[in-house]
């Protein structure tokens, strides 16, 4: 057995032993059935979705990633509990989407209107359809949405393969499902959770028609974006422009049907970025004929800059604002910049990725030329270069590490395709033969 099949397996063995000692503290039966169901499920997915390159370790894999993000679930749960005294959006929407389920019962659609805004108001109604079969406690609506946002991520994986199908999807697989940001904050009654299952769902599309352009892709791309816009719309549209951006930019593919749908879907998907934009824009308050968006940006400074979190910055309006905001919004807080436990566990996150991507750099910068042939990795390259710019604003770092959390497997594709991929000089290079010794007879 390997050494990360081994490390796989002891996780596994701590999510058991944790989930155990969960039940003997007086976890509800209630509970440990949606557990019981959602590993079955999980372990029936990893086989459905494994090919001949992973189907040896991917089972067991997601598995362990699943006891990972239910033990990230029951740990956000204890935050919300206990350090956050109850303060937060998660118990609104659970206690507004328990009573929605019975609307949801009764085969009608609950209003879109009664909340504090739109996006807020379809996250309600996604919880009440959610408890339609079954309303659980607090804690049991915390693990139903740490499965959707577990579904997210394998959906995640299964783009990278699709992209790079003979990447190191091992280590990819390992980064995406265990890292302890994606399994914690994700993992509880809210948007994260579910945005992180539409922007898998994108990105599996995305990847898709990206590899031979074909219509009937868009069905899952759509759904991605409208989820994803009609909960954060700004999301939504980074999304599209991404893909857009992708299509324009990375090599166009061989034939001359495949050209035609490429600049069919990109007419189609610019239109829909103009939608999306447009949206956009109506929902954060900004006027699109307007270029003045000062105001706008020292408003959201001002309305982030609040609590024990926050730093000096300032958004990337140029050049020289380009490094503090990026390492501000991919990497902070760093380690020693940790105040409590919470910021600890993300500020040795941060600092592990910083420490990976310099050091996968000069690897990453030889093989930049795989962004053309690779379309899925420019769509990732321009996701984050925009999310980086549009949350560059942001100054209180406990809002952005969850935050974050919506660019990080995309990040990671970068770091994975392109940091470990054999650079154009070594593909071309003859690999060596080791000797072989002659043989005799007799």
């Amino acid at each position: 057995m390997r050494a990360t099949e081994i490390v796989v397996w002891i996780l596994a063995a701590i999510g058991v032993l944790a989930l155990t000692g969960a039940a003997f503290m007086g976890i509800d039966i209630s509970e440990l059935v949606i557990l019981l169901l959602f590993a079955v499920v999980t372990l029936v997915l990893g086989r459905l979705i494994a090919n001949d390159r992973d189907r040896t370790w991917l089972p067991g894999f997601l598995l362990a990633g699943f006891l990972i993000k239910m033990v990230g679930s029951g740990l956000r749960y204890y935050v919300y509990l206990y350090i956050y005294l109850s303060q937060g959006d998660a118990g609104r929407y659970h206690g507004i989407g328990t009573s929605l389920a019975g609307v949801w019962r009764d085969l009608q659609v609950p209003s879109l209107e009664g909340s504090r805004g739109s996006g807020t108001r379809v996250l309600e109604m996604i919880t009440g359809l959610l408890y339609t079969p079954f309303e659980p406690s607090l804690l049991g609506g915390f693990l139903i949405f740490a499965m959707l946002g577990f579904l997210g991520q394998i959906l995640f994986y299964v783009a990278f393969r699709r992209a790079l199908p003979h990447g190191r999807l091992k280590l990819y697989a390992v980064l995406v499902l265990f890292l302890p940001g994606l399994a914690f904050w994700p993992s509880s009654v809210g948007k994260d959770a579910v945005m992180m299952l539409f922007l898998g769902a994108a990105a599996y599309g995305a990847t898709r028609l990206l590899h031979d352009y074909y219509l009937k892709w868009i069905v899952v791309i759509v759904f991605g974006v409208l989820g994803a816009a009609a909960i954060r719309p700004h999301i939504g549209a980074l999304v599209v422009g991404a893909l857009v951006g992708s299509m324009l930019l990375a090599k166009a593919p061989d034939g001359t049907a495949a050209r035609v749908r490429r600049w069919g879907l990109i007419a189609v998907m610019g239109l829909g970025l103009v939608l999306t934009l447009t949206f956009s824009a109506q929902r954060l308050g900004l006027d699109p004929t307007d270029p003045e968006f000062d105001p706008f940006l020292d408003e959201l400074a001002r309305r982030t800059s609040e609590g024990g979190s926050t730093v000096e910055g300032q958004p990337i309006l140029s050049i020289s604002d380009v490094p503090q905001g990026v390492l501000r919004v991919m990497f902070r807080p760093l380690i020693f910049e940790a105040s409590n436990t919470l910021t600890l566990i993300s500020g040795i996150e941060g600092t592990a990725l910083l420490a990976l991507i310099l050091w996968r750099l000069p690897r990453m910068v030889r093989n930049a030329g795989w962004l053309r042939r690779t379309p899925y990795l420019m769509y990732s390259l321009l996701y984050v270069i925009a999310f980086v710019v549009i949350f560059s604003p942001v100054l209180n770092l406990g809002i952005l590490a969850r935050q974050r959390t919506q660019m990080l497997p995309m990040l990671l594709a970068l770091v994975v395709g392109l940091g470990w991929a054999p650079s154009d000089k070594e593909r071309q290079e003859p690999s060596p033969r080791a000797a072989v010794p002659a043989r005799t007879n007799g």
